[in-house]
């Protein structure tokens, strides 16, 4: 099996190697440092876990857009002062 190091899941994340740390640890798996590796199976329970709540967090904070009060790009745009519109 490969082997992943802490750091490089937690990059792939972008999350913390704490974070990650923290969470290992809660599962029982043995992880002391940024630096340990982690069986593909524990790496696979991470990207699993923690990896759904950072896709869902950045959908949730979203702003629904608001269309109505929009203006098409032509009218957006005005002519430089001193030249009259045609």
């Amino acid at each position: 099996m490969a082997k992943i190091k802490v750091h490089e899941l937690a990059k792939e994340l972008e999350l913390q190697s704490k974070d990650i740390l923290s969470f290992l640890q809660e599962k029982g798996i043995e992880a002391k440092a940024a630096q340990s590796s982690l069986e593909e199976d524990a790496a696979a329970l991470v990207r699993n876990s923690l990896g759904k709540k950072k896709a869902a967090a950045p959908a949730a904070q979203k702003a629904p857009v608001n269309t109505e009060n929009a203006k098409p790009a032509e009218e957006k745009t005005q002519a430089p002062a001193g030249e009259a519109k045609a």
